[in-house]
This record gives structure tokens, sequence and C-alpha cells, in this order.
């Protein structure tokens, strides 16, 4: 009932409204609204660094943290394997390397950044309006390597147009458990997610914000909610307030110094 409540808050604060399976679940009625609307007041929802659009669609699948890692991607024909041999080539051929994002100021953007910062190598950055577009481009050649999700890959990497290098998650990931990671290549740094989170105003009382992770780590760990997050590409990660404070600090921490490295500007 509690978490029937919060997302009714959600939809009242962010007027995303609740739909399909979902909203005959959670149940509607105007009274019912506007009264968990004030059990949460001024309820603030984040998703990592996405806006409200995509947590319309987070909404679907019942809402809590959650992570995507990127893969490092390039051509089949590409003349390197993993990503230690990515960063040989970029050295021998300085500038030559282009890798794609799917839009300027993002994760898959500052992945780049950072291999390059960390590597001591300079890819060229090349972005996209969109992960399709970006997919594209890798498939064609007109890139060399791309940061992209795992579902916009996984296709071609099946039909034998695409190989992955290295993927950013810290240890081998669910999704793709073969897949080495930059991490053991020797670039802890690469551990990078898209992620997704819902976070309640400063304020809150403790014994709610107990509550509500409680029954959101209940709902993340069942079976259920599990396999829909992972068919998205997204891995569940249940956590308490006190380490996701302390994630979200270091994710901040660590995108304004790619940010400043890379010289990025919103306008771009």
């Amino acid at each position: 009932q509690l978490i029937r409540e919060y997302l009714l808050a959600v939809q009242f604060f962010t007027r995303i409204p609740i739909t399909g399976r979902l909203a005959d679940w959670v149940g509607y009625s105007p009274e019912l609204l506007r009264a968990s609307a004030a059990h949460f007041p001024g309820i603030g929802v984040l998703v990592g660094a996405l806006a409200a659009a995509l947590f319309a669609l987070l909404l679907a699948v019942l809402p809590d943290s959650a992570f995507a890692p990127l893969l490092a991607a390039v051509p089949n024909n590409a003349p390197f394997k993993n990503a230690t041999e990515l960063v040989a080539y970029a050295k021998a051929n300085p500038g030559k390397v282009s890798y794609a994002s799917f839009t300027a100021g993002n994760s898959s953007h500052f992945a780049g950044v950072i291999l390059n910062q960390r590597a001591g190598i300079d890819m060229v950055h090349v972005p996209f309006n969109g992960t399709p577009p970006a997919v594209q481009n890798l498939v064609g050649g007109q890139v060399q390597a791309a940061f992209l999700p795992l579902l916009a890959v996984k296709p071609h990497v099946d039909s034998g147009k695409v190989k992955v290098l290295a993927i950013t998650s810290p240890q081998r990931s669910a999704l793709a458990p073969t897949l080495a990671t930059f991490r053991e290549q020797g670039y802890p740094e690469l551990d990078i997610y898209i992620w997704a989170s819902i976070v309640a105003p400063a304020g809150t009382p403790d014994p709610a914000i107990a509550r509500l992770n409680a029954e959101f780590t209940k709902a993340l760990r069942s079976t259920e909610i599990r396999d829909k997050w992972l068919t998205m590409g997204f891995e569940p990660l249940p956590s308490t307030p006190e380490e996701f404070t302390r994630f979200a600090q270091a994710e901040s921490k660590r995108w304004a110094e790619a940010v400043k490295i890379s010289g990025f500007k919103a306008s771009e």
C-alpha cells in the first residue's frame, strides 16, 4: 500500500500518468491521489542524469535503483579485440580514432573523455542525435568505436557486424557475463553506469525513508521485477540510503571532472 501511495504522489507532483497494468495495480481515484500527495509532500524524482520523460518509462515496471553499463563497441573488422589493443592503436595513430556517443554531454560522451585522459590518447568524439544514428555509423564504419547501451549493440554483435572490447561495469555483468570489464583490463576509472533511482525531499522523516527503502528493495529483489529490468538492459542493484548518497556524491565529483577535462558547454 505504501508503494501504491508513493507512485500516486509521484504522478500528482510530476503530472506523469501511470498507465497500463501498473495503473490497474495502483488503483486510482481523485481522493486517493490527493491523499497520497499529502502523505508524501513535495516528492522529488531523480532519474540519474536523465529527464522526467524517462521516468514515465520506469514507472511501467515499478521504479527503484537500477544500473545499465555501457559497452565499448567497434566494427567487427577493427584491428583490435580488447581495450588494451584499442589504446595501443590509438597511441600509434593519434587523432585517427573516432568514437560515437548518443549525444554530447552524457555518460557515452564522457566515457571516451575519461579513457582519453587515463590512457593518454586522443580519440575524437563524434556526437549523434540519439542512439540509432550512433549505432548505424558504428556498423557502417564511419566511426571506429562507440560507447553504447547493451540493448543497442547486441543485435549487431549477434549478427557479426560489431564486437565488444569491454563493459563499463565494475564486475562482469549479469547482462553479459562473458564480457571483460575495463577494470579487468587496467582501467578502473571506466566503471560507468546509466543509472536510475528515486529520491525524496530533504527533511523526509527517517522512518518513512527506511520503510520506502525496505519496500522497494523487497520488490527489486523479486524475480519478476528483476527480470523486467534485465529485459530493458538494466541491472537492479538495491542499496541503503547511505550507500546511495555516497554513490551520488562520487558520481557528481567524477562527472564534474570529466566535464572540466572535455571543455564541454551545456550549449553544445
